[in-house]
């Protein structure tokens, strides 16, 4: 077995993952009539007037209300929208197009991932906004789908361009490191400053995905100064949140002592549960600690079968240790 430590692991995830908030729709504010009323008082010049000046109120207030609705569109006529494969799409479907978006967070959650990007795909198409980073992610990381740059990169600016934090962040890594794009630092950087101003706001108020963002900002020093101990805080927010990219990155942190201390036990304790969501890193990850015996019990059965199934995925990393250890 070769000695190189670095031989034996994959990076820390720079940017994986991605549980956006679900889109609200709303229809347009229809407004509400004003209330009216009428007060007639007695009029000396009989009765025959007082019917006269109530059929005239009367009609007055119907041709008032006719043109106010007249004015204003149908109720169904708000809520419906054009889908995002350019077909017209009603209120129910909106609705199923949200429950498929739900649907797909369960399967991804499990790691029943190209079962999740059907789904997530299938609620685009009626209409559903909200999960295009996350679909930009599975295309980046060949989750569900074979890796490709350049679909990733088109489903992270529609993410970006529509004002999501997350999506921000995730542009921003793809043009800093050049994947699916022309690399471009400056370009990389406006996102960077977009992200931390949208997203900042969305970890604090607990959002794991953005806490997750602000991680890596921090850890990587993008678009921010370089903070080991920061990155571990909002690492930890997330991982707590059962976010399993934060889980795989706060395993590194305590692997190699960044912005805490070395601690094999807690890296052997954050990558297992990251492993279990099936995230191929952490699978391999994994599989060197029971390699080593660092923070479990050597175990090369344990090893063997860990990187046997983060080369499943297509880890090359993973496939190569499996053969040194095999040899």
């Amino acid at each position: 077995m070769a000695d190189n430590d670095e031989e034996k692991h994959t990076k820390t995830a720079i940017a994986e993952y991605s549980e956006l908030m679900p889109a609200r729709y709303s229809g347009v504010d229809t407004g509400h009539g004003r209330k009216s009323r009428f007060g007639l008082t007695k009029n000396k010049c009989g009765f025959a007037i007082m019917i006269l000046l109530c059929l005239s109120v009367c009609t007055w207030y119907a041709i008032r209300e006719k043109k106010k609705h007249a004015a204003r569109p149908a109720v169904s006529a708000t809520l419906t929208e054009t889908g995002n494969n350019g077909s017209q799409v009603t209120p129910q479907i909106l609705y199923l197009a949200e429950k498929l978006s739900e649907e797909g967070k369960v399967l991804y959650d499990s790691g029943i991932y190209e079962e999740a990007l059907g789904k997530y795909l299938e609620a685009y198409g009626k209409g559903h906004r909200g999960d295009e980073a996350r679909i930009s992610d599975m295309y980046y990381y060949g989750r569900g789908v074979a890796r490709n740059y350049t679909v990733a990169m088109k489903w992270a600016e529609k993410a970006a361009e529509s004002g999501n934090g997350y999506g921000q962040y995730r542009l921003g890594v793809m043009y800093w490191l050049g994947e699916g794009v022309r690399k471009n630092r400056a370009e990389a950087e406006k996102w960077f400053l977009k992200a931390l101003e949208n997203c900042g706001n969305m970890a604090e108020r607990g959002n794991a995905d953005c806490q997750f963002a602000m991680g890596v900002m921090q850890h990587m020093g993008l678009g921010m100064k370089q903070d080991y101990a920061g990155a571990v805080n909002w690492y930890r927010k997330a991982a707590e949140q059962d976010h399993a990219d934060a889980q795989l990155n706060l395993g590194v942190m305590y692997e190699y002592g960044y912005g805490v201390k070395k601690d094999y036990t807690e890296a052997f304790k954050w990558y297992s549960k990251a492993a279990e969501h099936g995230i191929s890193s952490a699978q391999n990850n994994l599989g060197y600690l029971y390699s080593r015996g660092y923070g479990v019990p050597k175990d090369i059965s344990e090893a063997v079968k860990w990187y046997e199934k983060a080369a499943a995925q297509g880890l090359n990393t993973a496939r190569e240790n499996l053969r040194k250890l095999k040899n």
